[in-house]
């Protein structure tokens, strides 16, 4: 397998740790982005470099941490479904389509649920919810077209945990301000992931040719936000927390510009498919996950 990948959307927190990832175990990495190696406009430069990939990774599109007014949904939504469509028309092109594909796709594809687990065999979203309907779209076009030469995996990705970025960097700043109590009733699941085990999981689909179907990129142990938020005190050797029950967290959000339904939305995932091919997570449990983040002294 030849040791290159091509990353569209290398630019947040997630692109550029895997990015660096893939380069320390000896990959070749090309970008495509607005300040990348190649733009979307060069859909003839991202043929070329396809051609010379043995994997492609999308995780382009725009932030869902904003407030879902009609302009910013309809941008969430063609940001994902048109990249995407853009690699499946560039693949159609190649002359040798690299050898997997692997999309990013959201754990918001599957019924909101507290009791309920969900993994890569339960039923999609009934309700219409929006962030649902995003998922199914942006999946409908990486599998759309036949491209027999190229496996297709959509990365099907819970909350990833880091040091620095993403959510954690926020409720790590609210809880030394003495704010990081139960978000509303606290009974909400968070399905989550560290950012090692992310990349880990993304060399094991590479390795294991057996997956070609969505694939739950998710910890085993999915908990209530009641118990994140008591753990990540604990982890900060914060002792206290100010709750914020669920009016607080709407009208907080639209002072600083993003979605309550972010916090306050339960999702209980787990992935079927890793378990069953023997994938063995470095960091099955929160607590596992942030004492590698802040170790104890």
């Amino acid at each position: 397998m030849a040791k290159q990948i091509l990353i569209a959307g290398a630019s947040g927190f997630i692109g550029q740790y895997i990015s660096k990832r893939f380069k320390e175990e000896g990959w070749t990495i090309k970008t495509i982005g607005r300040s990348d190696d190649l733009s979307w406009d060069d859909q003839e430069g991202i043929v070329a470099a396809l051609d010379k990939s043995a994997v492609v990774i999308n995780l382009a599109g725009k932030s869902v941490n904003c407030r879902h007014t009609e302009a910013n949904k309809k941008e969430i939504l063609e940001s994902r479904v048109k990249t995407t469509t853009t690699m499946n028309e560039c693949i159609r092109q190649c002359s040798k389509p690299p050898e997997l594909w692997l999309n990013a796709s959201g754990m918001s594809i599957y019924p909101r649920s507290i009791d309920q687990v969900c993994t890569e065999e339960s039923d999609t979203d009934k309700e219409g919810i929006f962030m649902a309907e995003v998922s199914k779209q942006w999946e409908a076009a990486l599998y759309q077209n036949d491209l027999p030469k190229t496996r297709r995996v959509a990365l099907r990705t819970s909350v990833v945990l880091a040091k620095e970025g993403g959510s954690l960097a926020e409720l790590k700043r609210l809880s030394k301000l003495g704010l990081g109590g139960t978000v509303g009733s606290g009974k909400q699941m968070m399905s989550w992931v560290h950012l090692e085990d992310y990349f880990q999981i993304l060399l094991w689909i590479i390795t294991h040719k057996e997956i070609s179907a969505p694939v739950n990129v998710a910890a085993p142990n999915p908990v209530s936000n009641k118990h994140f938020m008591k753990a990540l005190r604990k982890a900060l050797g914060v002792p206290f927390g100010l709750p914020a029950p669920e009016f607080a967290v709407k009208i907080g959000a639209q002072v600083i510009g993003t979605e309550a339904s972010l916090a306050l939305d339960s999702y209980n995932v787990v992935s079927k498919v890793l378990e069953q091919t023997g994938y063995s997570f470095r960091f099955g449990t929160l607590e596992q996950a942030f004492v590698n983040f802040w170790p104890k002294k």
